[in-house]
């Protein structure tokens, strides 16, 4: 009994420092991302830039393989949304101005779902309309100084060819499909173990 004990908390360790390993890396990649897309122009200081952009193509790459599901964010929003929570509407989640704006949202719990929808965003972005995403990147470098969210929306709506309502409603049903058949049950019950640490 004492080595099936013994067995089970060194499986334990393991798997967090595993989990701790995977989280660094995905942080150093994470940030990496927000300097390479600096460097590109397309998150760039000197103009309006929306969160959901920025902190969603730097969640985008900060997976393995890059552009891979994050499962980290997919199990927070999954978390939340069993916990009875809804998720970010994207009229709102677009307003939001890149720099700190995503974390000055007033509950940390709202925050992370900031991070979460970004990347979802992105992700199913790249998924679904990766060319008229591509031609979006390509003219939001352009922009001059005055640019504003609305005109950020207005540029993401004629690149993909439907409403910002109308994205929302793909996007959660998205995040609903994929929560259920892209996420493995051990992890996710891995996952919502160290939550209640």
């Amino acid at each position: 009994y004492l080595e099936k004990v013994q067995f089970a908390i060194e499986t334990d360790r393991m798997r967090l420092e595993g989990w701790a390993r995977d989280r660094t890396m995905e942080t150093i990649r994470h940030e990496a991302g927000h300097q390479l897309f600096d460097f590109l122009g397309i998150d760039s200081g000197d103009v309006y830039r929306g969160a959901w952009l920025s902190e969603g193509l730097a969640e985008y790459v900060s997976t393995d393989p890059l552009g891979g599901i994050n499962k980290e964010r997919l199990m927070f929003m999954r978390a939340e949304l069993e916990a009875g929570h809804s998720l970010m509407p994207l009229q709102y989640l677009m307003k939001i101005e890149n720099g700190a704006g995503i974390r000055k949202l007033q509950d940390p719990n709202y925050t992370l779902f900031g991070y979460a929808q970004s990347w979802a965003l992105v992700y199913y972005l790249m998924e679904h309309y990766p060319e008229p995403f591509f031609n979006y990147l390509r003219e939001l470098i352009n922009v001059k100084k005055g640019y504003n969210a609305e005109q950020d929306v207005a540029l993401l709506e004629k690149h993909i060819g439907c409403s910002i309502a109308e994205l929302d409603k793909e996007l959660e049903k998205h995040i609903r499909e994929i929560m259920v058949s892209r996420l493995d049950k051990d992890e996710y019950e891995f996952y919502r173990l160290l939550q209640k640490t």
